[in-house]
């Protein structure tokens, strides 16, 4: 059994033979816009989403036809502090609901015709054993078995999980990526379903960032003003130790590691960003991506064929080997470790998301670096999803260029992950559900953008003479 340092290093590996995305065919998709039978840059967001498309794919015309919304469930201890209105028996409801296509992604998905993966890292209350199957996508009216334990520790007392399940959990939504383009899938969307979840977000972000729970904490499903006091406390104790030293995107900074961004598409700036790469690369070399189509509770894989951990149970070989730092010794306000090297930076990402994220919010990083080492376009939904981005753009910081931003989540902390993340929304609908609700309104966007590259005439198709615009397009006419 490999011990976490191993599955760390393989997880880097993975992450820095992500493709960059094409800048010479993004180039060529700007090209083909410019002449387009249109006023120049007349549609907006509809260009630069071709544009990005294209570089992802690496052709010019696309289409977009199938797109699969994952949807992560996982119950978290932190709900035991009262920091949400609804029981944990919403979880396991909703996540029954998402088989059924009762809930708002689900409806939406039925709308507008596209899929749910649905999995469970560790929905507290049972859910009856019929409705689970362990290969993904073989039924996706069922939901896929991935539980580590039934919820987290609560992170207001202790660590939320050991890096060990931290990484098992990015593992798995690695999988769930590779699963959706294995099944001819064009585009991916990120959901969740989990009580407490806005709390482990906050306390993340403002690790993250540095900001305290003022910038990072809403009041999620709604809760009462004593709740909401109490769940700022419990994210300003957690993220203390970070906040104090800036943040750790401050941390990068201070060491050279360039924060990643999505949203620019500018083919030079773009290069300078995918300049990142790793300085201190490790020798040793993953032999394959992902393994196991079986239940991870039992035989499943973990990035390199590393035997996942029985339910409950942590990685006995990473103790005896000493390869978790002590994590379940630190004091949940203890001090993070000095960072001088990128491996060190991504190292204590992950640290952060097991000291006070949630099963759900892992493994959404891994479906997002999952969807860019499989070359496929990631929608993010709204503010758990936003922040599970930005974790996984800081541990694959060439995934950012593969993320698109559905729309502006109505809770207090996303504009700051997505200002982060260089992104701008499509939507601004007051949307403040979750679920992955904006993924399926948004890959109709995206479609659309496609289908006006591939369809709309240029000026020569249409048989017009574009000399009038010579003077609009070399002036600020608009």
């Amino acid at each position: 059994m490999k011990t976490v340092e191993q599955q760390e290093l393989e997880l880097f590996e993975i992450a820095d033979r992500i493709d960059a995305v094409d800048q010479g065919i993004m180039k060529e998709a700007a090209d083909r816009q410019a002449c387009l039978a249109k006023p120049p840059g007349s549609l907006g967001g509809l260009e630069e989403i071709s544009i990005r498309i294209a570089g992802i794919t690496g052709k010019v015309l696309n289409k977009v036809q199938k797109g699969c919304v994952v949807v992560l469930c996982a119950d978290n201890g932190v709900a035991d502090e009262k920091v949400a209105s609804a029981p944990q028996s919403v979880t396991m409801a909703q996540t029954v609901n998402f088989t059924r296509r009762l809930t708002g992604v689900g409806a939406l998905s039925e709308s507008f015709g596209s899929e749910l993966l649905i999995v469970d890292l560790g929905v507290k209350h049972p859910i009856p054993r019929q409705l689970y199957d362990d290969v993904p996508l073989r039924d996706t009216h069922k939901i896929v078995d991935r539980r580590v334990r039934a919820a987290t520790s609560n992170l207001a007392k202790e660590p939320a999980m050991t890096k060990a399940e931290a990484l098992r959990c990015i593992a798995v939504g690695m999988e769930m990526a590779k699963a959706v383009k294995d099944h001819g899938f064009d585009i991916i969307g990120v959901g969740e379903m989990g009580i407490g979840n806005t709390t482990t977000s906050a306390a993340i972000l403002s690790a993250v960032t540095g900001k305290d729970s003022s910038f990072t904490c809403g009041k999620g499903g709604g809760i009462n003003e004593q709740s909401y006091r109490r769940k700022k406390e419990i994210v300003d104790a957690a993220s203390e130790p970070f906040r104090r030293k800036g943040g750790l995107l401050a941390v990068m900074k201070g060491c050279g590691v360039q924060a990643a961004s999505g949203g620019d598409f500018n083919p030079a700036a773009r290069a300078a960003l995918e300049d990142h790469v790793a300085a201190d690369a490790q020798t040793a070399r993953a032999d394959g991506e992902l393994g196991g189509q079986g239940r991870c509770a039992s035989v499943s894989e973990n990035f390199d064929g590393a035997q996942a951990v029985p339910d409950g149970d942590s990685d006995p070989d990473a103790q005896a080997a000493g390869s978790d730092v002590g994590f379940a010794s630190r004091a949940v306000g203890g001090e993070p470790k000095e960072l001088s090297s990128s491996s060190d930076v991504r190292s204590e990402m992950i640290e952060i998301l097991a000291r006070m994220g949630g099963f759900d919010i892992c493994a959404m990083a891994g479906v997002f670096i999952g969807a860019a080492r499989y070359r496929l376009p990631v929608v993010i939904d709204g503010y758990i999803s936003a922040v599970a981005a930005l974790a996984a753009s800081i541990i694959a910081p060439k995934a950012a260029s593969y993320m698109f931003a559905s729309h502006k989540s109505w809770e207090k902390g996303y504009e700051l992950a997505i200002q982060q993340l260089g992104l701008k929304p499509f939507l601004a609908l007051d949307m403040r559900l979750g679920e992955g609700s904006g993924c399926p309104i948004a890959f109709d966007i995206i479609k659309g953008a496609c289908d006006v590259m591939r369809n709309m005439a240029t000026f020569a198709e249409a048989e017009i003479n574009d000399d009038y615009l010579d003077e609009i397009r070399a002036g600020d006419c608009f």
